[in-house]
């Protein structure tokens, strides 16, 4: 995994910031939804969205708070077998700096009932920062919700942080596919892998025509468990096609530039030659 957690916290001190008003907290918030990775949050009003980098996606707070940030990082193609072992790997590089230390580590859940690990550590020495840690793991994918802050800023914050991460849920995957039709630019292949001609059918002379949809990723890899057979002349046909497609790769799909999942028709014809 090729993330790594960036502390953004500022060198400076910051200090004599107002403290919210009730009537602010009460306002309704605003929501935004990464369209690449399908992911979405709520964030209060006054808050910015930078979402220039769709794998670190920051919500920062107005002028009136105190410095505070949210960063939500998503990594596709993930292989770790439980959360423990995925928040291990991206606090790996955190875990190493001056002052770091875990005050809690608890399992948890996001409000759609989704299994999450919650981290809570400090960090640096002098100015001492604090930072709220959420993983998630779906699949290949993991998310990271990261709240963090100075830490006497901490308690100003913390019911902004709250609401921000209870927001964040992540769809079905399946429902984030966007058809290939809309999307600015569709999936091209960069190399597609035949598949075996299964020998019982080569030997009996017997050929035909598999169509079948399956989803992209944003990284431009087939997901296997999409596969549907549209059609299909025999099931060994439509297998010997399931096994070859890991090893297809694709250009990713775009919309306004912004890397997204797609669904795709293809088909295979098996002649005997």
């Amino acid at each position: 995994m090729a993330h790594r957690v960036e502390w953004l916290l500022c060198v400076a001190a910051i200090a004599g910031y107002p403290p919210c008003a009730a009537s602010q907290q009460a306002s309704p918030d605003h929501q935004y939804t990464s369209r690449a990775y399908g992911w979405s949050v709520s964030y209060p009003p006054g808050w910015e969205v930078d979402s220039l980098d769709p794998e670190f996606v920051r919500i920062q707070q107005p002028s009136t708070l105190p410095f505070g940030v949210v960063g939500i990082h998503t990594a596709v193609g993930v292989k770790v077998g439980s959360l423990d072992e995925l928040a291990d790997r991206w606090m790996a590089v955190e875990q190493e700096r001056v002052g770091f230390q875990v005050l809690s580590r608890r399992p948890t859940a996001l409000a759609d009932g989704t299994r999450a690990l919650e981290l809570v550590n400090v960090l640096g020495t002098g100015t001492v920062g604090k930072s709220r840690k959420i993983f998630v793991l779906i699949g290949d994918r993991g998310f990271l919700i990261n709240a963090e802050t100075y830490l006497d800023s901490f308690p100003t914050l913390e019911p902004y942080f709250d609401r921000i991460i209870k927001s964040f849920t992540v769809p079905n995957p399946v429902s984030q596919a966007f058809a290939a039709d809309v999307v600015d630019d569709p999936p091209t292949p960069v190399s597609q892998k035949a598949p075996p001609y299964p020998p019982s059918a080569r030997a009996s002379g017997l050929g035909g025509r598999v169509t079948f949809r399956i989803i992209i990723d944003t990284l431009g890899v087939p997901e296997p468990e999409s596969f549907a057979v549209v059609s299909s002349p025999r099931e060994d046909f439509s297998e010997a096609v399931r096994a070859v497609l890991p090893f297809w790769r694709f250009s990713p799909a775009r919309i306004h530039g912004e890397r997204v999942r797609v669904l795709i028709e293809q088909w295979i014809d098996f002649a005997v030659k």
